[in-house]
Protein backbone atom coordinates (compact mmCIF):
# COMPACT_ATOMS: atom_id res chain seq x y z
CA UNK A 1 0.00 0.00 0.00
CA UNK A 2 1.07 4.22 -0.59
CA UNK A 3 0.86 6.53 2.22
CA UNK A 4 0.16 9.56 0.86
CA UNK A 5 0.48 13.06 2.70
CA UNK A 6 -2.24 15.53 2.35
CA UNK A 7 -1.21 18.91 2.96
CA UNK A 8 -3.64 21.88 3.62
CA UNK A 9 -3.52 25.78 3.94
CA UNK A 10 -5.69 28.61 4.74
CA UNK A 11 -4.44 32.16 5.01
CA UNK A 12 -5.09 32.88 8.88
CA UNK A 13 -4.71 36.28 9.70
CA UNK A 14 -3.29 37.32 13.10
CA UNK A 15 -3.64 40.76 15.12
CA UNK A 16 -2.11 41.89 18.09
CA UNK A 17 -3.97 42.14 21.17
CA UNK A 18 -3.34 44.34 24.06
CA UNK A 19 -0.97 42.11 25.49
CA UNK A 20 1.52 42.17 22.73
CA UNK A 21 3.79 45.17 22.37
CA UNK A 22 4.59 46.15 18.91
CA UNK A 23 8.26 46.44 17.35
CA UNK A 24 9.26 50.17 17.00
CA UNK A 25 11.15 50.34 14.07
CA UNK A 26 13.08 53.01 12.81
CA UNK A 27 13.24 54.11 8.85
CA UNK A 28 16.60 52.62 7.23
CA UNK A 29 18.13 50.07 4.66
CA UNK A 30 16.15 46.51 6.06
CA UNK A 31 13.65 43.92 6.02
CA UNK A 32 11.02 43.74 8.69
CA UNK A 33 9.31 40.80 8.83
CA UNK A 34 6.35 41.20 11.30
CA UNK A 35 2.57 41.63 11.68
CA UNK A 36 2.83 44.49 14.83
CA UNK A 37 5.25 47.05 14.26
CA UNK A 38 5.52 51.33 15.33
CA UNK A 39 6.98 52.33 12.26
CA UNK A 40 8.83 55.86 12.61
CA UNK A 41 11.21 57.94 10.64
CA UNK A 42 15.12 57.65 11.32
CA UNK A 43 14.44 60.07 14.78
CA UNK A 44 11.81 57.83 16.37
CA UNK A 45 9.01 58.89 18.69
CA UNK A 46 11.16 61.87 19.60
CA UNK A 47 13.16 63.16 17.37
CA UNK A 48 12.97 64.92 14.18
CA UNK A 49 14.61 62.68 11.25
CA UNK A 50 18.13 63.01 9.38
CA UNK A 51 19.29 64.94 6.65
CA UNK A 52 21.01 63.46 2.93
CA UNK A 53 18.85 60.10 3.21
CA UNK A 54 18.14 57.75 0.46
CA UNK A 55 17.02 54.64 2.34
CA UNK A 56 14.42 51.90 1.86
CA UNK A 57 12.63 49.67 4.30
CA UNK A 58 10.85 46.54 3.47
CA UNK A 59 7.52 45.22 5.55
CA UNK A 60 7.22 41.63 5.18
CA UNK A 61 4.00 39.91 6.35
CA UNK A 62 4.65 37.64 9.43
CA UNK A 63 1.58 35.81 8.32
CA UNK A 64 2.29 35.75 4.42
CA UNK A 65 -1.45 37.86 4.18
CA UNK A 66 -1.82 41.46 3.32
CA UNK A 67 -0.06 44.69 5.37
CA UNK A 68 -1.05 47.64 6.62
CA UNK A 69 0.39 51.01 7.53
CA UNK A 70 -1.71 53.51 9.08
CA UNK A 71 -0.43 56.46 9.33
CA UNK A 72 -1.66 58.85 11.76
CA UNK A 73 1.08 61.65 11.81
CA UNK A 74 2.81 62.96 8.88
CA UNK A 75 5.51 65.72 8.27
CA UNK A 76 7.79 66.03 5.88
CA UNK A 77 10.36 69.33 5.34
CA UNK A 78 9.62 71.11 1.48
CA UNK A 79 11.88 68.61 -0.85
CA UNK A 80 11.58 65.50 0.98
CA UNK A 81 9.57 62.16 -0.22
CA UNK A 82 8.63 59.02 0.97
CA UNK A 83 7.29 56.49 -1.91
CA UNK A 84 5.49 53.61 -0.82
CA UNK A 85 5.47 50.91 -3.24
CA UNK A 86 2.84 47.62 -3.21
CA UNK A 87 5.35 44.92 -3.42
CA UNK A 88 9.08 43.62 -2.24
CA UNK A 89 11.00 46.31 -4.09
CA UNK A 90 10.96 49.79 -5.42
CA UNK A 91 10.15 48.18 -9.00
CA UNK A 92 6.38 47.52 -7.72
CA UNK A 93 3.77 49.59 -8.36
CA UNK A 94 3.48 52.94 -6.50
CA UNK A 95 1.15 53.45 -4.42
CA UNK A 96 2.08 56.72 -3.67
CA UNK A 97 5.14 60.20 -3.49
CA UNK A 98 3.90 61.61 -0.18
CA UNK A 99 5.77 64.66 0.18
CA UNK A 100 5.05 68.44 2.73
CA UNK A 101 2.31 69.28 -0.02
CA UNK A 102 0.93 65.53 -0.37
CA UNK A 103 1.06 64.17 3.06
CA UNK A 104 -0.03 60.44 4.01
CA UNK A 105 -2.82 60.37 6.75
CA UNK A 106 -4.57 57.43 6.68
CA UNK A 107 -4.03 53.86 6.10
CA UNK A 108 -2.36 51.95 2.73
CA UNK A 109 -2.68 48.16 2.35
CA UNK A 110 -0.64 45.83 0.64
CA UNK A 111 -2.51 43.66 -1.96
CA UNK A 112 0.24 40.87 -1.57
CA UNK A 113 2.54 40.27 1.72
CA UNK A 114 5.24 43.16 1.31
CA UNK A 115 4.94 47.14 1.54
CA UNK A 116 8.19 48.92 0.78
CA UNK A 117 8.48 52.32 2.17
CA UNK A 118 11.82 54.60 -0.03
CA UNK A 119 12.77 57.99 1.75
CA UNK A 120 14.61 60.49 0.64
CA UNK A 121 15.64 63.72 1.79
CA UNK A 122 17.66 67.05 1.23
CA UNK A 123 20.06 68.91 3.18
CA UNK A 124 18.13 71.53 4.87
CA UNK A 125 14.30 71.85 6.40
CA UNK A 126 13.66 68.27 8.05
CA UNK A 127 10.78 68.28 9.97
CA UNK A 128 9.11 66.15 13.01
CA UNK A 129 8.26 62.85 9.87
CA UNK A 130 6.04 60.34 11.10
CA UNK A 131 3.86 57.89 13.13
CA UNK A 132 2.27 54.73 11.59
CA UNK A 133 1.34 50.88 12.45
CA UNK A 134 2.02 48.32 10.60
CA UNK A 135 -0.26 44.64 11.16
CA UNK A 136 -1.62 42.69 9.81
CA UNK A 137 -5.55 43.55 9.27
CA UNK A 138 -7.99 41.81 11.47
CA UNK A 139 -10.47 39.75 9.38
CA UNK A 140 -12.77 36.92 9.92
CA UNK A 141 -10.79 33.56 11.07
CA UNK A 142 -11.28 31.06 8.54
CA UNK A 143 -10.60 27.40 8.92
CA UNK A 144 -10.36 24.07 6.70
CA UNK A 145 -11.28 20.80 8.56
CA UNK A 146 -10.48 17.56 7.61
CA UNK A 147 -12.90 15.07 8.50
CA UNK A 148 -10.92 11.90 8.16
CA UNK A 149 -7.16 11.00 8.58
CA UNK A 150 -4.93 13.31 6.50
CA UNK A 151 -2.28 10.58 5.64
CA UNK A 152 -4.08 7.86 3.77
CA UNK A 153 -3.21 5.03 1.63
CA UNK A 154 -4.06 4.99 -2.33
CA UNK A 155 -7.57 4.67 -3.23
CA UNK A 156 -8.63 6.42 0.02
CA UNK A 157 -10.02 9.59 0.40
CA UNK A 158 -10.42 12.84 2.90
CA UNK A 159 -13.04 15.51 2.84
CA UNK A 160 -11.76 19.13 3.28
CA UNK A 161 -14.32 21.90 4.63
CA UNK A 162 -13.53 25.61 4.51
CA UNK A 163 -15.33 27.71 7.33
CA UNK A 164 -15.32 31.05 8.33
CA UNK A 165 -16.84 33.10 4.64
CA UNK A 166 -19.56 33.54 1.99
CA UNK A 167 -17.69 32.44 -0.80
CA UNK A 168 -14.45 30.12 -1.54
CA UNK A 169 -12.35 29.47 -3.86
CA UNK A 170 -10.13 26.60 -3.94
CA UNK A 171 -6.70 25.73 -6.12
CA UNK A 172 -8.74 22.71 -7.31
CA UNK A 173 -11.37 25.28 -9.17
CA UNK A 174 -13.97 24.45 -7.09
CA UNK A 175 -16.33 27.28 -5.89
CA UNK A 176 -17.72 25.09 -3.26
CA UNK A 177 -16.78 25.19 0.92
CA UNK A 178 -16.41 21.38 0.92
CA UNK A 179 -14.15 19.38 -1.35
CA UNK A 180 -13.03 15.55 -1.59
CA UNK A 181 -9.75 14.81 -2.20
CA UNK A 182 -7.91 11.70 -2.61
CA UNK A 183 -4.48 12.59 -4.07
CA UNK A 184 -1.44 14.14 -2.10
CA UNK A 185 -0.54 18.06 -2.55
CA UNK A 186 -1.44 21.30 -1.05
CA UNK A 187 -4.91 22.56 -0.95
CA UNK A 188 -5.52 25.96 -0.77
CA UNK A 189 -8.71 28.08 -0.32
CA UNK A 190 -9.63 32.11 -0.28
CA UNK A 191 -12.42 32.49 1.67
CA UNK A 192 -14.24 35.95 1.46
CA UNK A 193 -16.87 37.91 2.80
CA UNK A 194 -17.60 37.28 7.08
CA UNK A 195 -19.70 34.77 7.37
Amino acid sequence: RILFFLGFIVCLVFSSNGNVKAQEILMGDTLIVTCNADFFDDGGSLHGYSANQNSTLLFQSASGCILEANFSSFNLGAGDTLMVYDGCTVQSILLGSFTQSSPLIGSLFSTGNCLTFHFITDATDESSGWEAIVNCPTTPMAEINAVGPTSFCGGDSVMLIATGGVTYHWNTLSNEDTIVVSYPGTYEVTVTGAS
